[in-house]
């Protein structure tokens, strides 16, 4: 499952996708984070680490440690959309990709 939302508590924008939880203090920031990843060709990655024998195809380095967020081709596009239609919504709607089949609003209490 991939969602994203701003934590009432400590004011910052929370990626879950996955395992990964990924935090940005502000919408800028996550704006900058989306442009990175529109940076990267995922089918190319991909055809590299399949010939690697690798079940996912697509490794994001976590602020330069030893640590890599890795992905499918479409799990890393689904993570993409999310980011850009909460974007869209410049943060007011968070969202939630269950499965990676379809983006779902969440109504928060």
């Amino acid at each position: 499952m991939i969602r994203i939302y701003k934590c009432k508590a400590c004011e910052k924008i929370h990626l879950e996708a996955g395992n990964a939880l990924i935090h940005f203090p502000t919408l800028q920031r996550l704006r900058q984070y989306l442009d990175y990843l529109e940076t990267i060709d995922a089918p190319h990655y991909a055809a590299l680490n399949r010939k690697k024998g690798l079940s996912k195809d697509v490794f994001l380095p976590v602020d330069g440690s030893t640590v890599n967020i890795a992905f499918s081709v479409n799990e890393f596009e689904t993570m993409k959309n999310v980011i850009r239609n909460y974007l869209s919504e410049n943060g007011k709607c968070p969202l939630r990709c269950g499965n990676f089949l379809e983006l779902q609003v969440i109504k928060w209490n």
